[in-house]
């Protein structure tokens, strides 16, 4: 079975690096709209986002559109770069059909004085016209505007900021598990040691968040042991020759078509990678199916972890039949050498 995976491995491969390679077209922002971001002293300035506000010359009571040219037949969902407060009332983000036929207001939140990529699902009824995006701004009150971009990094800025962190958390998942099957007694099989190691990373993140729930430093010391300990199999099966090398090798060759699986998910589902876990609807018009379920683990992890809990705590209502291990996952690994954040919370759930 595993001779006839590996000759799937090159064209596994092959198809994430075509996919790499097709980024989806961008509509350009037509500059007669607005004034430029450096008219506002509040708003922190992003040299990657091309964009307009409608906060000019009179601050919050300038009025303006901004516009957008026109993407394909067919699009069900754009990500752009916002700015600003596009929930106040007299502030809107429309969907204009470029033949006229429709005119569709998108819900939008308020952002605040900083860029940030927001993805808008347009209405079923409006994804078969081509259509643009206008900023429409009558509001003349405090926090009465917005800006609208475009964010233009490429693959060669989004990759080592937002894909590599997601990977080497996933690397290191998987590491951990053949480090763990490869610590078990060597009379045991390869398929059984694999089992167990998935049995001990759920019992060792029962244990953290446990931990956590009890005092964030007791936590804090169980999630650096459990974190460290399949380490122990370096030094213990490194000195027995190739025979042991050959498990761990085994055990790579069982747990990774699920490490496949698990970066082909993140690549299709996540792309470009942006989210950083603090808003549950840029999730939410990726996976549809319960998505504030998926992000209620990590709020509940950055709960325990700061020592509180907020009552009432959000979305609580459907946290009641979510057991908290992707929680006590995300804290395993949070005192390692990765990166905080939605990012690898994703990747490590996946």
């Amino acid at each position: 079975m595993f001779r006839l995976f590996h000759k799937w491995h090159a064209i596994v491969i092959l198809s994430m690096s075509l996919l790499a390679c097709q980024q989806s077209p961008q509509p350009n922002l037509v500059q007669d709209g607005g004034c430029p971001p450096q008219h506002s002293p509040y708003l922190k300035q992003a040299p990657s986002v091309d964009g307009r506000i409608t906060y000019c010359d009179q601050g919050d009571a300038s009025t303006g559109q901004i516009s957008t040219t026109a993407y394909p037949a067919g699009t069900r969902r754009v990500t752009v770069m916002m700015a600003g407060y596009p929930a106040t009332e007299g502030v809107r983000v429309l969907a204009v059909a470029t033949d006229g036929s429709f005119t569709s207001a998108l819900k939008t939140d308020n952002i605040g004085d900083s860029w940030k990529p927001v993805t808008l699902q347009l209405p079923e009824a409006a994804q078969t016209h081509a259509f643009y995006l206008r900023l429409v701004d009558d509001a003349t009150g405090t926090f009465g505007w917005a800006g609208l971009g475009l964010e233009h990094a490429g693959l060669a800025t989004t990759l080592p900021t937002h894909a590599l962190p997601m990977a080497l958390a996933i690397l290191t998942a998987h590491l951990w598990l053949i480090l763990a099957g490869w610590l078990l007694p060597r009379t045991w099989t390869v398929p059984a040691r694999a089992l167990c190691a998935l049995l001990a990373l759920g019992t060792a993140s029962a244990c953290v968040i446990a931990g956590y729930i009890a005092s964030p430093a007791l936590g804090a010391i169980i999630a650096y042991g459990a974190a460290a300990l399949p380490l122990l199999a370096l030094p213990l099966r490194r000195r027995r020759g190739a025979a042991p090398l050959a498990e761990a090798t085994a055990l790579h060759r069982l747990f990774f078509p699920s490490l496949l699986l698990a970066l082909l998910i993140l690549w299709i589902g996540l792309y470009p990678f942006s989210w950083d876990g603090q808003d549950w609807q840029t999730a939410a018009t990726r996976w549809r199916n319960l998505p504030m379920d998926s992000w209620l683990p990590l709020t509940f992890a950055d709960m325990v972890a700061a020592g509180r809990l907020d009552v009432p705590m959000i979305g609580d209502w459907l946290s009641s039949d979510r057991p908290p291990l992707q929680s006590g996952l995300y804290l395993l690994f949070f005192h390692s050498w990765l990166a905080h954040g939605g990012l690898i919370y994703q990747a490590l759930s996946t």
